[in-house]
């Protein structure tokens, strides 16, 4: 079992002098708050790139002596050292004696770590003495200093919720586990069933398998899961300090890249680039020059589908097939046959809509490629084929998450099953009148 994977602190303490750390490690443990201290004056002993720190109390002068430029050259390298650059929006409490100290340091950092904010460089006067008596007000002190950061602090409290989650999750899981071996106080008997739960949760999602990587990937997928239950049923004890800012503007403030970037997030998960399971929701491009590749053994290729996906489609223009099979049929191990819908990844057009037989999902930033795209299919090309991975050399580039592929699963099967009748018409030829009022409404998908 490796201790690394208890490495959730979110706040660091820099000094160069232990005795005088002692206080401030001493007020945040009370407030249950862990922390990661370093020394700091020996460089070949700093840790290497922290990752999840927000918040650091940092030292300002660290065990040399020198000019102001060079002591604070060191502090500044002791901070990019374990610091990563994209660990962002971070606060720095200046912790120091010397307030012509942060003037300085901010305008160094402004050149040499642009990733942190001069903003978000703070003076805190450090006690003349390190009695814990004199900082019973810490906190309080603490408190004020990050009262002004409460967008920051909206998502502090938001990975406080999801921390609380996992917590929750595992504690139900053990509890599971402990009534299996209600009879035996033995860490074996815990251990036994704590695995014949795990065992179930990756029956659940993927049926008997055995591949190692795949039953690992299944029993994380079922536990975020049940992390997932906690999270929605997260309730505040009280509105955010910035509710008043939160209240949605008539119009968004956001531009496509960053719309795109955040339904990145929400609409696909990456997959790893030598992933060669298939199941529902993942997405393929073409494999070339290869009779293996999955559009040639579905014969279909691009001409087929622009067929159907009318209109202007500015280039690059990218065949897709999206695999659809019902999730139960591969927990079942009942998928005979592999069900894929065909389509484009092109680039955003915002007057492109989804509309009767095309689906249009995005704009999303799609994983290895560059600018924002849509994912546009036709419901009129659905193909099924009996394929394992083997029969296929493409691979899949991201896959759609469960929601957005439910959607789409629930919109093709009304499109396939939309009601009408044929009658003849004077001078005209039989066509399929529409039986429900709902025909012609391609928010429901009904549209031909």
């Amino acid at each position: 079992m490796a201790i690394e994977n208890l490495s959730t602190s979110r706040v660091l303490v820099v000094d160069d002098k232990p005795a005088e750390a002692i206080p401030i490690l001493t007020a945040l443990g009370e407030a249950g708050v862990g922390c990661v201290y370093v020394k700091g004056d020996k460089a070949e002993e700093l840790p290497t790139k922290l990752a999840g720190i927000r918040l650091v109390f940092l030292d300002m002068r660290l065990g040399e002596g020198g000019d102001q430029k060079s002591v604070l050259s060191k502090t500044l390298s002791v901070l990019k050292k374990c610091i990563s650059e994209n660990t962002m929006p971070l606060v720095v409490v200046c912790w120091t004696r010397h307030p012509d100290d942060v003037a300085a340091f901010k305008a160094m950092v402004t050149q040499d770590f642009p990733g942190l904010m001069g903003d978000y460089i703070v003076a805190m006067p450090k006690p003349t003495s390190g009695s814990p008596d004199k900082w019973r007000n810490t906190l309080r002190r603490i408190q004020k200093i990050l009262r002004p950061y409460d967008a920051l602090g909206l998502l502090w409290q938001w990975e406080n919720v999801l921390h609380e989650a996992a917590t929750e999750t595992s504690q139900t899981l053990a509890d599971t586990s402990a009534r299996m071996g209600a009879n035996s106080n033995s860490v074996a008997a815990w251990q036994k069933g704590m695995f014949s739960v795990c065992r179930e949760l990756i029956r659940a999602y993927a049926g008997k398998i055995s591949d190692g990587k795949a039953v690992s990937n299944a029993l994380f997928h079922m536990i975020n899961e049940l992390a997932m239950d906690r999270i929605h049923h997260a309730v505040l004890k009280g509105s955010l300090p910035c509710a008043d800012k939160l209240i949605p503007h008539s119009d968004s403030d956001l531009g496509l890249d960053d719309t795109s970037r955040l339904n990145q997030m929400i609409l696909v998960e990456p997959v790893t680039r030598d992933d060669t399971s298939m199941g529902p929701g993942f997405v393929y491009v073409q494999s070339r020059g290869t009779a293996n590749c999955l559009f040639k053994k579905l014969g279909i290729g691009i001409k087929l589908i622009r067929k159907y996906i009318k209109g202007q489609l500015a280039k690059p223009i990218i065949p897709i097939l999206i695999e659809m099979s019902p999730a139960c049929d591969f927990a079942q191990g009942q998928r005979d046959v592999c069900t894929f819908i065909a389509g484009l990844l092109v680039p955003v057009d915002p007057s492109r809509k989804s509309d009767g037989h095309r689906e249009v999902i995005g704009p999303v930033m799609m994983p290895g490629y560059t600018g924002a795209k849509q994912i546009v299919v036709t419901k009129r090309l659905v193909y099924a084929c009996a394929l394992s991975p083997s029969d296929i050399s493409n691979r899949p580039i991201c896959r759609l998450r469960s929601n957005v592929l439910i959607d789409l699963q629930v919109k093709t099967a009304m499109f396939k099953a939309r009601p009408g009748t044929v009658c003849l018409e004077v001078g005209k030829k039989a066509v399929r009148q529409p039986t429900t009022a709902v025909e012609g409404n391609s928010r429901n998908g009904y549209c031909s």
